[in-house]
């Protein structure tokens, strides 16, 4: 069955490719001292995802019945926790779905998962292999050393990725907060200030955004952003942030004649406006302050 031959070795260059990614991310994050449980964990989940493809090419290639049945369990279940960290994202992001980044996250989802079904029906056909093979006795398959360092590793996949389904998706704010449940930064507005205190036209208005990493890992480099109702804004950046460090982020405007045709000025303040960083928590990322401008001094 040449395409079953196709399948087998697909797999098994997926399976040594996302191994090899794993490993270049784990080495990294360690060499950036920003290694932790979690980021290792999630990590050594993807190593253990390519072992998921190699039981099902080894599976397939060696007419193996314990690789192939294994690695098909493992990678329905993989579907299936995709498929509802997928359907979390779009129900918890229901107001803000016509983002862009929102629609690049759906349909980024939505590509994953036709190719994992695709896979999956590819999977099943292989399942004609096994059916005129002799039965055998699932007690064999402990014999066999691949397959106990493989459902080892799968097992520690699928509570890593359950575990992480549940925190980071479905877990309620107070656990969330306990501490050591999560590694994850947390970046908090502390506090917002601006001068001059009445900004008239011609004024340069700074606007000081004092930052705090409240979580319990070290935060990246990060956007910050402040935006008025009519799309007057500026962003910028701050560096990353250890655990319980802060620091204060400056935004610069040069005030126009047209500011002054409105007022007030509510103005947006907020972290991480792409949802680029994975985080405790991102309702403490935003502020709303309101600025008043004032027309130029009469020189008489």
């Amino acid at each position: 069955m040449k395409s079953i031959e196709v399948l087998s070795k697909t797999l098994k260059f997926f399976g040594w490719l996302i191994i090899a990614i794993g490993f270049f991310n784990l080495i990294q994050v360690i060499l950036q001292h920003t290694v932790s449980l979690l980021s290792s964990l999630s990590n050594i989940g993807m190593i253990l995802w390519g072992v998921v493809f190699l039981c099902l090419s080894y599976g397939l290639s060696k007419i193996e019945r314990w690789a192939y049945y294994v690695g098909l369990i493992v990678f329905c279940l993989g579907i299936i926790l995709v498929t509802i960290s997928a359907l979390i994202f779009l129900f918890s992001h229901l107001s803000e779905l016509a983002s862009a980044t929102n629609i690049f996250y759906i349909v980024v989802y939505i590509f994953v998962i036709s190719i994992y079904i695709n896979l999956l029906l590819l999977l099943l056909k292989g399942k004609k292999l096994f059916i005129e093979q002799p039965p055998e006795k699932i007690s064999n398959w402990f014999r066999k050393p691949f397959f106990i360092i493989a459902t080892v590793g799968i097992f520690i996949w699928i509570v890593n990725n359950g575990v992480s389904v549940f925190q980071y998706r479905l877990a309620p704010e107070w656990f969330r907060e306990i501490p050591g449940k999560l590694e994850k930064p947390d970046l908090m507005i502390e506090n917002v200030v601006w001068e001059p205190i009445n900004p008239k036209v011609g004024d340069t208005l700074t606007i000081y955004v004092k930052i705090k990493n409240i979580g319990n890992k070290v935060s990246p480099e990060t956007l910050v952003s402040a935006e008025d109702q009519k799309g007057w804004h500026k962003d910028g950046r701050i560096h990353s942030l250890s655990p319980n460090e802060e620091r204060t982020a400056v935004l610069k405007m040069i005030v126009k004649d047209t500011h002054i045709t409105y007022n007030p000025h509510n103005f947006v303040i907020e972290i991480d406006y792409a949802n680029l960083m994975d985080e405790l928590n991102k309702e403490n990322n935003k502020k709303i302050e309101t600025i008043y401008i004032y027309p130029p001094e009469i020189k008489e």
